[in-house]
């Protein structure tokens, strides 16, 4: 009896793990037949109303026609999909899902959804978890040319609407709606949407341990109500005043923000970026995202807590421009220039790393962090032509000579860039979001500033005078002598530039008691962090320090008059030379390395001292700091051109184009290439034999997903590389 049982129960199992392809016709089908493709069920609405049942495996194939507003329910051990047949277009009115039941693992693939009733296109329930989307057009209407204020207002839906846990929403095109996603969920990531037309917001979220990348956010549809965001964080909170509302673990990676790719449009207007403004925002991440935009938020946070905002590009190409069709008086002026802006009101939050970024402007308030190496770029057209590839076209890449190449701090670089490209080659990467070119440049000026970590060492060890706007070396007290230890970064440079001059200059604020000798310069070896400890300080004769490199003996001396003092011709080229020296050692930008200012008599008279401005002093110009002039120098066995190279990248204003650069072909070699789908199948071959530098491709338009290329150069070996489309 026994095994007769097991033999049941065995059967069911198989029974239960088989899976069914199933076929559903709006236009010829019943719901009262089998489902099979000679007897199709009717539409997809019908089939979930009479509750039909399915198992992980199935499919559900969807035939051209109306499927009405679906409402899915069902908990699968492995997915279920729903996605069109062959050469078919069935569209959905509305989309549903664990709104009457518990929901979870249901893959919805490829189909349309769209309409002007529902108020949310798609709707992921709290009961759901696991809910794959991908590959779906949601939009109010294809086409919304044909639209005034009023029909915008009237009949404009959000595109999704999504809470529950661990979803996927990946490479949809939403478009023509309210708000394009609005998310509650938990651990749910949203990669390669795009958001086109908006007239509230792209993205809305107020969930945690999210993930949001390569998504492609334009348009936004300005009609008056001031309120137009790119990417917003939400309250959770509502109106309860006085309660904080912590978003956490959240990633923002590489997505591309246009306010408007179309001049002549109706509804332009200022858009915000990315903004955080009721919430705290802790351990979260923004990097290599792309914020092209006419307002001053450009990306706003306020109160962010150990969260990362580094390698951001945020830019408004809209210069001086006034929207007639605003009203608000504060509106009729122009909006910009976009900027970074983080501020703090709450103590407790701190501890943010501020870096890499290339912006219009910046602004930080309260208490931060590490705010480091934020490249400026100049607010006229003519800056955005010296920086930008081909800004007009929207095409935010830095051009190989711009002054911001190559200038990130590696340590705290992303390996990828907004393109997925590899950044850090050859201890080299750029600021802001794209890893364009690493061409080598053939002279540079860079200004460094000291740290305002840099400290009074004392002979006892101690360093109480530290933060201070002005540092004390000599006989800074009754029993004890001091140094002044001033950390500074190593800025980025190719393997082919050389510093060829260094400049060292301070402030001398006062000198007490005509000390009876000299303030020599030291320079002292990179270590982990910025930390001065006992072992850095010194005092006694010129030279004989075993720990430190003697730059210029006698900077200056006991009668040496206030005001600023440089090195000299030998103590410059001395600089060069240890710098240059700490990047043959290994050094690698980013990394801190000291300057040490010491008195060249051992016990010193008490209270016989100078005085110079610290890192802290008010005053930018009077900080210490040094001036570089690097150049490009032939070495042996250093290659000082780069190798041709191709670059792919989707078409940040027409959906489904994309764009071939090459680089580097300076010989005019012949070029290769073949796009593949994943799976390895030819989309196409392209053959050139002329050199071309930008290539926008109309010619062939690519379905959203992911794509492989294959190029060579001449006779040179095949490189392979990945790309996606919107």
């Amino acid at each position: 009896m026994k095994r007769i049982t097991y033999i049941f129960i065995f059967l069911a199992m198989v029974f239960r793990l088989s899976a069914t392809d199933y076929y559903c016709d709006p236009q010829k089908g019943r719901i009262s037949n089998d489902g099979t493709i000679e007897h199709p069920w009717k539409s997809l609405q019908e089939v979930f109303e009479q509750k039909k049942s399915f198992v992980g495996g199935d499919n559900i194939y969807l035939l051209s026609g109306n499927h009405g507003s679906v409402k899915i329910v069902g908990e699968n051990e492995s997915y279920v999909t729903i996605k069109p047949a062959e050469n078919q277009l069935p569209i959905l009115q509305s989309l549903s899902i664990g709104e009457e039941a518990l929901a979870s693992r249901w893959r919805i693939n490829g189909v349309t959804i769209e309409g002007t009733q529902s108020g949310r296109l798609v709707d992921v329930s709290k009961q759901s978890m696991l809910i794959q989307i991908m590959y779906c057009s949601v939009q109010s209407i294809a086409n919304s040319d044909v639209w005034n204020s009023e029909n915008w207002m009237k009949n404009a839906q959000n595109g999704f609407v999504i809470d529950g846990k661990r979803h996927k929403i990946q490479f949809n095109r939403i478009k023509n709606v309210r708000t394009g996603i609005i998310n509650r969920s938990e651990q749910t990531q949203f990669a390669y949407n795009s958001v086109n037309f908006f007239t509230e917001s792209a993205i809305q979220t107020a969930g945690n341990d999210c993930v949001f990348e390569h998504n492609l956010l334009k348009n936004a549809v300005v009609l008056g109500n001031y309120s137009n965001s790119a990417f917003v964080f939400l309250n959770r909170n509502g109106e309860k005043k006085g309660t904080p509302n912590i978003i956490k673990n959240n990633t923002l990676r590489g997505n591309i923000i246009y306010d408007y790719t179309n001049y002549k449009r109706k509804f332009i207007g200022a858009m915000m970026g990315i903004v955080s403004f009721d919430n705290i925002l802790d351990m979260c991440t923004f990097e290599n995202n792309l914020v092209v935009t006419d307002h001053w938020h450009g990306i706003t946070l306020f109160n962010v807590n150990n969260s990362s905002i580094v390698n951001n590009t945020v830019v408004d190409p809209f210069l001086k421009t006034i929207y007639p069709e605003e009203k608000r008086k504060d509106f009729m002026q122009p909006m910009g220039p976009a900027r970074i802006w983080i501020e703090n009101s709450i103590p407790e939050v701190k501890g943010n790393r501020v870096c890499n970024n290339l912006v219009t402007d910046t602004k930080f308030k309260g208490e931060i962090g590490l705010i480091d190496n934020n490249a400026v770029v100049g607010s006229t057209y003519e800056d955005l032509d010296e920086t930008f590839y081909n800004w007009e076209f929207l095409d935010f890449r830095l051009k190989a000579n711009a002054m911001f190449v190559n200038t990130s701090l590696v340590g705290v670089t992303p390996d990828l860039d907004a393109e997925n490209a590899r950044r850090k080659v050859d201890n080299m990467a750029n600021v802001g979001a794209f890893e364009f070119s690493k061409s080598a440049i053939t002279e540079r000026n860079v200004q460094l500033m000291g740290q305002n970590s840099d400290v009074e060492l004392r002979s006892n060890g101690q360093k109480d005078w530290n933060g201070q706007k002005s540092i004390r070396i000599g006989g800074v007290g009754d029993t004890y002598n001091g140094n002044a230890i001033i950390p500074f970064i190593l800025p980025a440079k190719t393997n082919n530039l050389k510093i060829t001059n260094a400049t060292f200059s301070l402030n001398v604020e006062d000198v007490q008691n005509a000390p009876l000798c000299n303030v020599d310069l030291y320079g002292l070896l990179p270590r982990d962090g910025n930390e001065i400890t006992l072992a850095d300080y010194y005092e006694g004769e010129s030279g004989k320090s075993f720990t430190a490199r003697l730059i210029q003996p006698a900077l200056f001396g006991g009668s040496t008059s206030k005001g600023k003092k440089h090195t000299t011709q030998m103590g410059n080229f001395n600089l060069a030379d240890f710098m240059n020296s700490l990047y043959d050692a290994g050094y690698k930008a980013g990394d801190h390395f000291f300057l040490r200012l010491s008195h060249s008599r051992a016990n010193i008279a008490k209270y016989s001292r100078w005085q110079i401005s610290s890192a802290n002093a008010e005053k930018v110009d009077l900080r210490p700091q040094m001036n570089l002039q690097l150049a490009q120098v032939e070495q042996k066995g250093i290659e000082t051109t780069q190798k041709p190279t191709v670059y792919l990248y989707p078409s940040p204003s027409h959906l489904g184009e994309y764009q071939i650069s090459i680089a580097n072909n300076k010989e005019n070699k012949p070029l290769k290439i073949v796009i593949k789908k994943a799976d390895g199948t030819n989309c196409y071959e392209y053959v050139s034999n002329a050199l071309v530098e930008v290539r926008m491709n109309n010619q062939y338009k690519l379905a959203s997903g992911y794509y492989l290329a294959s190029y060579s150069f001449g006779e040179e070996a095949e490189e392979l590389i990945s790309f996606n489309i919107w």
